[in-house]
């Protein structure tokens, strides 16, 4: 199995740069391993930014058109057996729709939990191991109603992915959206 993995190097350094999640995908292989789940099936890193040859690793920076970059270079010319996505949104919802066009099974992780990547349709070789926001705040709701609170102030900061404005939209949804318990935003605020 020959694998990709777009990464960011620099952008959101603390939560999912490569440099300090990275070796997560060595660890979850040795123990899919040693559970037995994957015995048959040998893996190939192609690790390009460092012109080693077990991973392919380049990095979007959470940029979009870096993200179809990457993922043309994985898919299109390489064409990688399976790609383990950008960890941000933008350049996901670029290479999810290049994963549905050249049929390549494309991994989510990281600030990826936009609902729009539950759409099965839209995205058939997606797979997010993240929540959605949108779950989150159906969640929060039921949260709400088991505390028997009705009113709730939503404040979140700014970023340049958008990641906290997703997720307020998300849980805003799930608010306008749960029928059997109303809850009133009366504050939304970043």
């Amino acid at each position: 199995i020959r694998v990709g993995v777009a990464a960011v190097q620099t952008t959101e350094l603390d939560s999912i740069g490569w440099p300090m999640s990275g070796g997560a995908i060595n660890l979850a292989i040795q123990k899919l391993r040693d559970d037995g789940f994957i015995s048959a099936f040998d893996f190939e890193w192609v690790f390009e930014a460092y012109k080693a040859s077990l991973l392919t690793v380049n990095y979007t920076e959470c940029d979009r058109s870096l993200g179809a970059a990457v993922g043309m270079e994985f898919m299109r010319n390489k064409k990688l057996d399976v790609v383990i996505g950008a960890p941000c949104q933008d350049p996901m919802e670029v290479m999810a729709t290049m994963a549905t066009f050249y049929k390549t099974p494309l991994l989510a992780w990281g600030l990826v939990t936009d609902s729009k990547f539950t759409d099965a349709d839209r995205y058939p070789y997606l797979t997010n191991i993240m929540a959605n926001s949108l779950s989150l705040g159906f969640s929060l709701v039921k949260l709400l109603e088991m505390m028997d609170w009705d009113r709730v102030a939503l404040l979140y900061e700014t970023s340049a992915q958008d990641y906290p404005l997703s997720i307020i939209n998300d849980v805003e949804t799930a608010i306008n959206e749960y029928e059997t318990y109303g809850v009133n935003v009366v504050w939304r605020c970043q």
